[in-house]
């Protein structure tokens, strides 16, 4: 998992294991979910056949898998890897609509995620156009373009914190615009997530 090149044909069929291997381990309690069992065996199968370990085709998926899979793709696309950089929200939106496409996914529940995640998901690193730059707490699905932030470097690009809501506030003190212009990757402005990760769970308690 921590190999920084490619991996092999048999590196890839050991990691190709886990499915297996996380159905035996829910399967051994008598206390789990038997969705979860069917999950996790089967959340890295395709629609058209071409996933594993089973090969399983359309309806032969159930709607949790289906759900999980697609989830799956879209935090292995945006978390780091040892052998290539996070890749952003819109990145990731056009694989998962690309293998839409090509019939290996779910488009309803693609199209379901997609809507539901935003267009500045929470954990967003975003650029307002006075100059601050704030993280995305929460999404806002009637206004899209104004979720609610954690704004975390003033226009000077100093530390400092406030919570906005977008939709209520959109002009600062100076009467400047909260417009979001950028979204900014994650360590620009040596911004941390991890940092705010308390401040976040608390901004929702």
């Amino acid at each position: 998992l921590n190999k920084t090149g490619g991996l092999t044909p048999d590196e890839k069929a050991i990691i190709n294991t886990h499915t297996n291997a996380g159905r035996d381990i829910l399967m051994s309690s008598s206390r789990i979910y038997s969705g979860s069992v069917d999950v996790a065996h089967a959340h890295h199968e395709n629609l058209d056949g071409s996933g594993y370990p089973r090969g399983l085709h359309g309806s032969q998926i159930n709607l949790n898998s289906r759900i999980v899979s697609i989830v799956d793709k879209y935090a292995a696309i945006t978390s780091p890897r040892p052998h290539r950089p996070m890749g952003d929200h819109l990145s990731a939106v056009a694989i998962l609509n690309k293998l839409a496409r090509e019939g290996k996914i779910d488009a309803n529940i693609t199209a379901a995620f997609i809507s539901a995640m935003g267009v500045y998901p929470p954990g967003s690193i975003v650029e307002l156009s006075n100059g601050e730059v704030g993280i995305v707490l929460e999404s806002n699905t009637q206004y899209p373009l104004r979720p609610r932030l954690l704004v975390v470097r003033d226009a000077n690009k100093n530390p400092c914190q406030c919570l906005i809501d977008m939709t209520q506030k959109t002009i600062d003190g100076r009467g400047r615009s909260y417009r979001i212009i950028n979204v900014c990757s994650h360590g620009d402005y040596d911004i941390s997530l991890s940092h705010y990760f308390e401040l976040i769970v608390r901004a929702f308690n």
